[in-house]
């Protein structure tokens, strides 16, 4: 469970997001699988505070083509996140790695901290020979 502190930007860009992708708020509660009344809530800013399974705000970002980051306002571009890593979200399996990376990201947060200024710093090809010895530890599971 998310517990999320609605601000304007938040609420300002689940609008603006949900309007450009024309969606209605029932269009994109039914995707999500919540209450229509949880996004009139968030846009509105009625509330100050809400709470969503971390399924449903990855489901919400892949709907809207956005990252989390950028609807909470952390970051001003939509696919990257405050880290400036690209999280686009293309496929429910982005939902399940990204699902699986922040529960990494919890139990190490230092660990993926480092990750990220390793990664800011290699070239594309060193990013891919990084995934595929990666991918040689999923193999071996």
């Amino acid at each position: 469970m998310i517990i999320i502190n609605i601000s304007n930007k938040l609420g300002e860009r689940l609008k603006a997001l949900r309007k450009q992708k024309r969606l209605s708020r029932q269009d994109l509660a039914n995707l999500i699988d919540i209450s229509q009344q949880i996004i009139i809530n968030i846009e509105t800013g009625r509330t100050k505070i809400t709470s969503l399974r971390g399924t449903e705000f990855d489901k919400m970002c892949f709907h809207l083509s956005c990252t989390k980051d950028f609807l909470l306002g952390e970051s001003d571009n939509p696919i990257e996140n405050k880290n400036g890593i690209n999280l686009q979200i293309t496929s429910d399996q982005d939902i399940y790695n990204l699902q699986l990376l922040n529960s990494y990201v919890e139990i190490f947060p230092e660990g993926f901290q480092l990750l990220c200024k390793l990664l800011n710093k290699i070239s594309n090809k060193e990013k891919r020979i990084l995934v595929k010895i990666l991918e040689s530890f999923l193999d071996d599971k």
